[in-house]
């Protein structure tokens, strides 16, 4: 996977690894992009805590923290926000109502010599992402770090197939996944260009809300 370059602190080579979680990686492997280095990271973090599929139970009681804040979907940039805050979470219920139904993410390197067809990832392979995060017992803490959103701007769309939605372009990216005072970390300065989708609230038939139906990655 020669299209993510990320900046590694304090993670174990791979060779200290189990067979077992090295398998898991590989298959892992073929299905992400950036997610491909905190998947890395969640496998890493498993091997040390248990399988991130059968997770130990935890009889401790967890510390009172408030619950996340999520905006109403009125604008893009509350959207994408809603996705950052999810992610970080690890709340793969809010990451599916970020992600339009027909949602569709592609991941191309353009420097590869072989030139490989982009990859290409649906609705539910992100929800599936955001939940293999939540059950890696080992994980105390996700930050996903697109910058601020006072500088992510709502540009028209480029499709004229689909003159309604809406672009935001995102320049690099930073992904840090902690276990205890440990911290993986992952940086990329690929570009992200997001796309949104406006629908009618059912409910009230008169707000606009957005819902992200692509996520184009560029290396």
């Amino acid at each position: 996977m020669g299209w993510i370059t990320p900046r590694w602190r304090g993670i174990p080579t791979l060779a200290t690894q189990s067979q077992s979680n090295q398998a898991q990686l590989r298959n892992l492997l073929l299905t992400l992009r950036l997610r491909t280095a905190i998947l890395i990271i969640v496998l890493l973090v498993a091997g040390d805590s248990g399988c991130i599929f059968s997770p130990k139970k935890d009889t401790t009681r967890p510390p009172v923290t408030p619950p996340p804040v999520y905006f109403a979907p009125d604008i893009p940039q509350n959207t994408l926000q809603n996705l950052v805050t999810a992610y970080e979470n690890r709340d793969s219920v809010r990451c599916k109502a970020v992600y339009a139904d027909d949602y569709q993410g592609t991941s191309q390197d353009l420097t590869d010599p072989n030139q490989p067809p982009p990859l290409v990832f649906f609705k539910q392979d992100e929800i599936n992402h955001v939940g293999a995060l939540y059950r890696s017992s080992g994980i105390s803490k996700v930050e996903f770090k697109i910058g601020s959103p006072s500088v992510w701007t709502r540009l028209t769309s480029d499709d004229a197939g689909h003159p309604d939605w809406a672009i935001i372009n995102i320049y690099g990216h930073r992904v840090s996944v902690f276990d205890g005072a440990t911290e993986y970390r992952a940086d990329g300065t690929n570009t992200f260009e997001f796309k949104f989708k406006p629908t009618i609230d059912a409910s009230q038939r008169t707000d606009t809300m957005w819902t992200v139906v692509r996520w184009v990655e560029i290396h």
